[in-house]
């Protein structure tokens, strides 16, 4: 869900903000994702999968192990390292077969000299968004599975605070269009940005479809009076033993 939700705003952020000037890509602005190269909508993606992977797996530790606390501080390090190892990936398939050619036995001796030209190749270019696109519906996929399997035990808390700054940010570039007079030179980034602002939205409010009566705003759910239940049981349990 966090690695849907970065792409589904780099794919109409990025897109306006290279035409605002605030970065540039090596790339023509008719090329790619309108400018954007597809390894950048990757990367968003790995990067925080890894990130968001490896935070909340280090909830579920000791917080008092010496090798929790070092995961903890190098954790920034070891998601750099998943993304690396995601682009790594996506470059093997997609670049390097047309990178390499027959030069297999200089890539083996490490004497291996890149040509960069072979970015711009259309057949490159092709595979990489193909291999984009599978990455982001096997995302959804996952995503919708999750949500519906374990609807009982969805996140029941409303994150208010990152739900603003996601759509401000959504906002901000969606209004930059029309202000800056950008949909004159690509209209498609009109639906482009209302569809990626609905989607976000979707994503957000989707706990809320699924099971409504359980999710609640600015506060946390308390134990259910089935859990707390068990807990007495146990309790008793024990003392009796």
């Amino acid at each position: 869900m966090d690695a849907l939700t970065a792409v589904v705003l780099d794919i109409s952020m990025d897109v306006v903000a290279i035409r605002l000037g605030f970065w540039s890509w090596a790339i023509p602005t008719d090329k790619e994702w309108y400018g954007v190269p597809f390894e950048n909508l990757v990367g968003w993606i790995f990067i925080v999968l890894s990130f968001s992977f490896l935070i909340r797996f280090i909830r579920t530790l000791n917080p008092k192990r010496i090798l929790t606390k070092l995961l903890m501080i190098f954790s920034p390090i070891v998601a750099y390292l998943g993304l690396y190892v995601g682009l790594f990936v996506f470059i093997a398939i997609t670049i390097l077969p047309y990178g390499i050619n027959n030069n297999w036995v200089n890539l083996l001796q490490f004497n291996y000299i890149p040509n960069f030209s072979i970015l711009s190749n259309p057949q490159v270019e092709f595979w990489k968004s193909i291999f984009l696109v599978v990455i982001i519906v096997e995302l959804i996929n996952i995503v919708v599975w999750s949500a519906i399997h374990y609807r009982q035990k969805h996140v029941k808390y409303f994150d208010l605070l990152s739900f603003s700054a996601l759509t401000s940010i959504h906002l901000f570039f969606a209004v930059s269009i029309f202000t800056t007079g950008i949909y004159h030179e690509l209209p498609i980034l009109v639906p482009l940005c209302i569809v990626s602002l609905l989607v976000h939205l979707l994503m957000h409010f989707l706990p809320y479809l699924i099971n409504p009566k359980t999710i609640f705003f600015f506060k946390k759910v308390k134990e259910s009076t089935e859990g707390r239940l068990e807990q007495i049981e146990k309790v008793i349990d024990l003392s009796m033993k």
